[in-house]
């Protein structure tokens, strides 16, 4: 008698980032139905009250307008997250910074950096002090590395790995102040970047409503002027 397989179905991919992004997607689907249905009692309220089927193609634009932007905003919330965590690390690593350059070894360092660590940074860093405690290569590094998109970061961990194994080497302690300081005024050229692209984009937010509302007033108008002439006015 052969047994059934009970492999279980695998996620798709919006599932998997929602949950990535710390979202609850069941949770997201239910506020978006209780939502959609609150809406369309007002749609049908509006059709019963102006006899008007017009006032509902709003609602249901809307609604799908409304739907797809707030069911899609995993990405931008994944993308600040890393965001995020780059600049959680450049603000803890110039701690780190600050604590060779006085001559504490990197693994004290490490350990006194992870004070100044979010909790979810600290799990992080406290998983990779873990990983160096049982393992003297180069991978605990790499695996802290994996935690953030800039490969930067991977060769600023790589320089402290360097730097452990030649016993704090000036040339690998210079190597490592090099990077890090190029990381960091990149990361501040791409924050600045980004408030600006956010103010402009805060410019367009006026067009759009303008355009939204006339949509709406057409809509009204032509359902006005529909029901006028339904009852021969």
């Amino acid at each position: 008698m052969t047994k059934k397989s009970t492999k279980k179905p695998s996620e798709s991919s919006w599932m998997k980032k929602m949950k990535e992004s710390g979202l609850n997607p069941k949770k997201e689907i239910l506020i978006v139905a209780v939502a959609d249905v609150l809406i369309l009692a007002f749609g049908v309220y509006l059709y019963i009250l102006q006899k008007s089927i017009y006032p509902l193609f709003s609602i249901f634009a809307v609604i799908a307008i409304a739907d797809y932007f707030y069911l899609n905003r995993h990405s931008s919330l994944i993308q600040k997250r890393k965001t995020d965590d780059e600049q959680e690390f450049i603000r803890l690593f110039t701690y780190f910074s600050i604590y060779v350059k006085d001559g504490i070894p990197v693994y004290t360092a490490l350990e006194l950096t992870s004070r100044f660590a979010s909790e979810s940074m600290k799990n992080k860093l406290d998983i990779l002090l873990k990983e160096i405690d049982i393992d003297k290569s180069i991978m605990p590094y790499l695996n802290f590395s994996s935690y953030f998109s800039s490969l930067t970061i991977r060769e600023v961990m790589v320089s402290i790995y360097r730097m452990v194994e030649e016993g704090g080497s000036s040339l690998y302690a210079r190597q490592f102040e090099y990077l890090f300081e190029g990381l960091a005024t990149m990361k501040r050229k791409e924050d600045h970047e980004r408030r600006i692209k956010r103010l402009s984009d805060l410019t367009f937010l006026p067009v759009i409503a303008s355009g939204f509302t006339m949509i709406v007033l057409s809509y009204g108008v032509v359902g006005i002027i529909g029901g006028m002439s339904a009852n021969g006015i």
